[in-house]
This record gives structure tokens, sequence and C-alpha cells, in this order.
């Protein structure tokens, strides 16, 4: 699925990506497992593995600096994946090299 959102990104015009494993907090969960098992029942109980998987058993973490990546092997193969398709179709190459100035130092005038 990685690679065909990309491809549809990228002929959108898109040319940078980046990816985050979204968030379940509490209150969420309950309805967006409700909502897969309605519109995905067949899958519904690979997505939930999956997603507590990519948390180390958890639907959530709530850890700064893990709150938006997982962690373990399918995470690890879904940033790899992402790299490889990002890099094939030419995304995030681009270097940021027009960086606003920074204003002079010292009181700012007012123009009175």
């Amino acid at each position: 699925m990685v690679p065909e959102i990309l491809e549809r990104a990228h002929a959108a015009g898109a040319r940078t990506a980046f990816m985050t494993l979204g968030r379940l907090p509490r209150e969420v969960a309950p309805y967006f497992l409700e909502r897969v098992r309605e519109a995905l029942p067949n899958m519904a109980g690979k997505i939930e593995n999956g997603l507590r998987e990519m948390r180390d058993g958890a639907l959530n973490d709530v850890r700064f600096g893990r709150r938006m990546g997982g962690a373990g092997a399918r995470w690890s193969m879904v940033e790899r994946l992402f790299e490889l398709h990002t890099k094939r179709l030419g995304m995030n190459q681009e270097e940021v090299t027009d960086f606003p100035s920074r204003p002079p130092r010292g009181q700012l005038d007012l123009g009175f």
C-alpha cells in the first residue's frame, strides 16, 4: 500500500513525503477499531495486531520521541519500503538552501 500511496502523491505533484504511525489515544481506539471492523471485517484483526506489533503490544505510545513512530521488525520494514520508494520516485531529494535571512541585531526602528 505504501508504494501506491507514494506513486499517487508523486503523480499529483508531491516532491516530499514523510511517514508517521497513527496515534490511537485511549479515547479514540475503541471507535477506530469499531470502524475498521465495519469497513474491513476480514482485515480488522490483522490491522489491530499489526498496530500492536509496531507499538510493543499497545495501541498508543505517549512517550516523547516514540509517539509518532513505531518499533520492531515490521516498523523497520515499513521504513525501508518507504525509503526505497521515495528514492525511486525522486522524492525527498531537494535540499533546502533558501533560508530566510536573520533580522539585523539591535533595536528595531518604530518609524516615528
